[in-house]
């Protein structure tokens, strides 16, 4: 009975290790599961912030690339801008020069046909002064003696008509031809025309300068708001308005006063086209080797005189309006 005892005994005790030993190892296992989730949450964790790192490495690198591209645009935008500009000025350039070379153009034709009016009127005044020589010698021819009369009234008439026949005749040659204050004449082949007229264009046809009343512009090549200006200030100051084909900017956009060697009467003039230049809707002046303008040019500020360097628009007051 003892021995049975303890054999119950025993297996109880045995039992109970056995369920001892179970629920140890199942809280090993619970524990290992437990570590193994919490290594795995690490491991997930660190994956995450790797992750979260990588992608934000990959977000600088991607804004610092375009940045370099914005900066590379920038850079392509400027170089293309300075391009533009360069191209511009070199355009603005060449069409100053190309008027320039106009002008100067412009001014060799005028003094060729001045020269030749003047040549021309010399040969006339000579022609007139040798054709009153002339006349002058035919009249002071001695006459026929008259054979003698025999009373005395007939003596007395016949020595009457030789005094009268000896009468010198008025001097007609120093008189000088009347000047043509008419603003126009008939051109010839090279586009000349008489004095006080605008200029001509080739083939002698009228630039339609110094023109009289409201409306004229019709006559000439230049733009209704133009040719009432070169009309005006033709009048005012009594100068030629002219224009001509490859004047510059267009020959319907641009006048020339000429004044001559009279400097001062195209400084008035130029004086007052600058002050009205607004209200006349003018783009620029050449005067006397200055330029005035609206807009900042090459060698200063809007709205001043500042030296050109052309060495030219002396004999002449070019103003030019916007196309």
């Amino acid at each position: 009975r003892e021995a049975a005892e303890e054999q119950i005994q025993a297996e109880l005790a045995s039992a109970a290790e056995a369920e001892r030993q179970a629920e140890l190892a199942e809280e090993e296992a619970a524990r290992q599961a437990e570590l193994a989730a919490q290594e795995e949450a690490v491991e997930e964790e660190e994956a995450a912030r790797q992750a979260e790192e990588e992608a934000a490495r990959q977000a600088a690198a991607e804004a610092e690339r375009q940045a370099e591209l914005a900066e590379e645009e920038a850079a392509r935008q400027a170089q293309i801008a300075d391009n533009e500009e360069a191209a511009r000025q070199a355009e603005e350039e060449a069409a100053l020069q190309a008027e320039i070379a106009a002008q100067e153009r412009a001014a060799a034709e005028l003094a060729d046909q001045q020269a030749a009016a003047e040549e021309q009127a010399a040969l006339q005044a000579a022609a007139a002064e040798e054709q009153s020589q002339q006349t002058i010698e035919e009249q002071f021819q001695p006459p026929v003696e008259p054979a003698p009369t025999e009373t005395v009234n007939q003596t007395e008439t016949v020595e009457t008509i030789d005094e009268q026949q000896y009468q010198p005749p008025a001097d007609t040659a120093a008189a000088p031809p009347a000047e043509n204050t008419s603003g126009s004449t008939t051109g010839d082949a090279s586009g000349s025309t008489g004095g006080g007229t605008t200029g001509s264009t080739t083939g002698g046809s009228t630039g339609g300068g110094n023109l009289q009343g409201p409306g004229a512009s019709a006559n000439g090549p230049w733009q209704p708001h133009v040719a009432q200006v070169a009309n005006s200030v033709s009048q005012m100051f009594g100068v030629p308005a002219t224009t001509y084909p490859g004047h510059s900017p267009h020959e319907s956009l641009a006048v020339d006063f000429m004044v001559g060697s009279n400097t001062a009467l195209g400084q008035q003039v130029a004086d007052h086209l600058a002050a009205n230049m607004d209200s006349y809707g003018i783009d620029y002046i050449m005067w006397n080797d200055d330029f005035y303008s609206r807009f900042t040019n090459y060698n200063g500020p809007a709205y001043t005189w500042v030296p050109w360097g052309d060495g030219a628009h002396y004999g002449h007051v070019h103003v030019s309006w916007p196309g």
